[in-house]
């Protein structure tokens, strides 16, 4: 099968799903979510032609995640509305036979760069690195001088994911491998864009994080250089989404790593990436689920969403994050309660019907007493089953009753940096992203994807009765997706 007819049945596969995709009842309204099939790793969304291009990982005619890779295509102004658009990228030549898989795309003079890794299962080695080329970011061609770097052994099977990051007069592309004494990144440098030649292991050694460093991102935030991380076979875990916090040395094109920063604290956030707005900003936006974990949608035949963009900062040598302001457009209809009390051992809310809404808490740590608050989403009709929140002064646990994985439940201290927190639940009927806020800026993010019992919101204090500062409920209005495939 030659490339475009790759292509051609991939956009027509998708339009044909149109309908039955919109009426899927798992399907969340305001995050981007595959159109068809599987879709996975988002590649660092681009401000091209007075839109974000927005490419992923997608094969859209069956929800398994080991079938061969085409690069899905949107654009988008702000995320709040997007237009899907013909798939760019299709397995055609034998070096990427099994898959055009993940990468990045960079621009120069106009012109977009995208970097990829061509997967054939069957010859060594198994991947290497290739290019395509595009003036108008729709089409792309592929050079004849693909791939572009190969491993320097065939029996080298991790050798992937290329991110590209400018520094000085060059450009550096970061590739993630398996080395004897752990996982390591390798740097190569350009100064066209098609030749590119190894310069430095740029960081290496650290077997406590993992046996393969996928997806990576680096961006200068403050006074730190944030290098993001998806590694394979940590903490016990297959996969996990971290940050380092380090320099970058321009001189000998290596990193020195100071710190490991958790990004998010859920069971469904990988493959994380920077992005830069065209007013300067540094913004996050990751896939929304896991390899290996549950996949609910899997019944209405597909799999993967994207996370919403998070503002990311450094404050106080903090890694601070925030939600984009244009979110606050899709709020609708909302109810406002202040200084609440939420009763010993009865529900404040019976069972409340909502399952895609922005709902804000606000707490002071004194009024917990010796008390504790528990909130449960996505519940049956008893209140269990679902998306469990209890806080008391000690901590926050948040435990998903709808999945049987290692990974959902976890305990945060959000009382670490001050006595008063405000927690936003962004509820979307299959999914929720969970922000935890100090003061002016979210500390830990949480993402979970659910496998809903009902769509009722529960909420009742135990020991003794609860005041909450404030209480919102907004709900939300979904984010269009127009087809012009």
């Amino acid at each position: 099968m030659n490339k475009e007819d790759m292509k051609r049945l991939c956009d027509q596969y998708i339009r044909e799903k149109e309908s039955e995709c919109r009426e899927h009842r798992l399907r969340p309204r305001y995050h981007f979510s595959s159109p068809a099939g599987w879709m996975n790793d988002p590649h660092p969304p681009i401000w091209f032609a007075g839109e974000y291009q927005l490419y992923f990982n997608l094969y859209p005619f069956q929800p398994e995640g080991v079938r061969p890779k085409c690069w899905g295509h949107a654009s988008t102004g702000d995320f709040t509305s997007f237009r899907l658009l013909p798939c760019v990228l299709a397995p055609d030549q034998d070096y990427d036979r099994d898959g055009c898989a993940s990468g990045c795309v960079a621009e120069r003079d106009g012109i977009l760069y995208a970097y990829y890794t061509g997967r054939n299962y069957y010859r060594l080695p198994r991947e290497v690195q290739c290019m395509a080329v595009s003036r108008d970011g729709n089409h792309f061609v592929k050079p004849r001088k693909n791939p572009i770097l190969t491993p320097d052994s065939p029996d080298r099977n991790d050798y992937r994911d290329p991110a590209v990051f400018r520094l000085r007069e060059r450009h550096i592309m970061l590739l993630g491998v398996k080395e004897e004494d752990g996982p390591a990144l390798l740097a190569y440098s350009s100064g066209d864009m098609y030749s590119w030649t190894f310069e430095s292991v740029f960081l290496s050694g650290i077997k406590e994080l993992g046996s393969m460093w996928e997806c990576p991102s680096l961006r200068r935030i403050g006074a730190a250089d944030y290098l993001i991380l998806s590694p394979e076979k940590i903490d016990g875990v297959d996969q996990r989404c971290i940050c380092l916090k380090g320099t970058l040395d321009p001189e000998t094109v290596t990193y020195s790593y100071q710190e490991r920063l958790e990004l998010d604290y859920g069971a469904d956030f990988y493959a994380a990436q920077f992005y830069d707005t065209p007013e300067g900003e540094v913004r996050l936006i990751a896939w929304m689920s896991r390899w290996k974990n549950q996949h609910p949608t899997i019944k209405e035949g597909w799999i993967g969403s994207l996370t919403l963009p998070r503002k990311v900062r450094e404050e106080n040598g903090r890694l601070c994050f925030s939600i984009p302001e244009e979110f606050r457009t899709l709020r609708g209809e909302e109810e406002v309660w202040e200084h609440i009390t939420a009763e010993r051992n009865r529900n404040l809310f019976q069972g409340r019907k909502e399952n895609c809404a922005w709902i804000t808490m606000v707490l002071e740590r004194s009024a917990l007493k010796e008390g504790i608050l528990t909130a449960v989403f996505f519940g049956d009709e008893q209140g269990t089953a679902g998306l469990c929140l209890t806080i008391d002064r000690m901590r926050l646990t948040i435990a998903n009753e709808t999945v049987s994985h290692p990974e959902r439940y976890r305990e945060i201290d959000v009382w670490k940096y001050g006595e008063r927190t405000k927690l936003d639940i962004l509820l979307d009927i299959s999914c929720a992203e969970i922000c935890i806020n100090d003061s002016e800026f979210i500390t830990h993010c949480v993402t979970h994807c659910v496998s809903p019992e009902g769509d009722g919101i529960w909420l009742k204090a135990t020991g003794t009765d609860i005041v909450l500062e404030r209480l919102e409920i907004a709900k939300m209005g979904k984010t269009p997706v127009e087809y012009q495939l």
